[in-house]
């Protein structure tokens, strides 16, 4: 087990890829806080961004959805890709987001589930 993960009790996204074995590259950078950060920072095209959002269940399941960073979610569209009504859908409340490792501003679409 990695420090982070003993520390918090989630696997980094690094961590999730390594143990499923999907190749991949670290690039370092600076602190990146939204898309014209992004941009200016990073030099990248408005195109070239996705944004992840997090949302929960009713039953406490966490759904993830990766998007152009200037997208919206449909909520009715996700609720259905993930198998439940509208109702039972919303966006995850920032302090839920430590259960995944993420804060807001900083979710990844790699996660592993919460341990506990």
């Amino acid at each position: 087990m990695s420090q982070s993960e003993e520390s918090t009790g989630v696997q980094s996204p690094e961590e999730v890829l390594r143990t499923s074995g999907v190749p991949f590259t670290v690039l370092d950078h600076v602190p990146i806080v939204g898309q014209t950060d992004a941009e200016t920072k990073l030099g990248l095209a408005t195109e070239q961004l996705l944004k992840t959002m997090v949302f929960r269940t009713d039953d406490g399941a966490f759904v993830l959805a990766a998007l152009p960073v200037t997208g919206r979610v449909h909520y009715g569209r996700l609720a259905r890709a993930a198998g439940i009504s509208r109702s039972k859908i919303r966006q995850a409340e920032p302090d839920e987001l430590s259960l995944l490792g993420m804060e807001p501003g900083g979710a990844s679409p790699v996660c592993a589930g919460p341990t506990s």
